[in-house]
């Protein structure tokens, strides 16, 4: 990402404790933005946490459950705050069911629905 023209800026970045999400966050603070990580799972959260650290000391991390429509605005605003504004948002929480739709529970196509959609 050298040269993005990132270096200075503010990203917030979804479903950021592992795979893509935790690939991006890490990319953008080698690249010079500090990064606001947000997850369901804190202990992944932090390990992601520590490795922005290293290239954008200032970054942070919340653990939060974006299913949960209640608290997703004012996380929003807590991550706006805490961050100093947002210039990137990365929208990428998400959970994938490996399998076809017709074997999955409607509580398993309830919660697809509700962080991927």
């Amino acid at each position: 990402m050298a040269g993005s023209g990132v270096a200075g800026t503010k990203a917030l970045v979804t479903g950021a404790s592992s795979g893509i999400g935790a690939a991006l966050a890490t990319a953008l603070a080698e690249a010079g933005a500090t990064v606001g990580l947000c997850a369901r799972r804190e202990d992944r959260l932090a390990e992601v946490l520590e490795d922005c650290r290293a290239h954008a000391p200032d970054s942070r991390s919340w653990a939060v459950d974006l299913s949960e429509l209640d608290g997703v605005e004012a996380f929003a605003r807590r991550a706006d705050d805490e961050l100093g504004g947002i210039d990137l948002l990365v929208n990428n929480a998400g959970i994938p069911k490996r399998r076809r739709v017709t074997d999955l529970s409607a509580a398993e196509v309830d919660a697809v629905m509700a962080i991927n959609y």
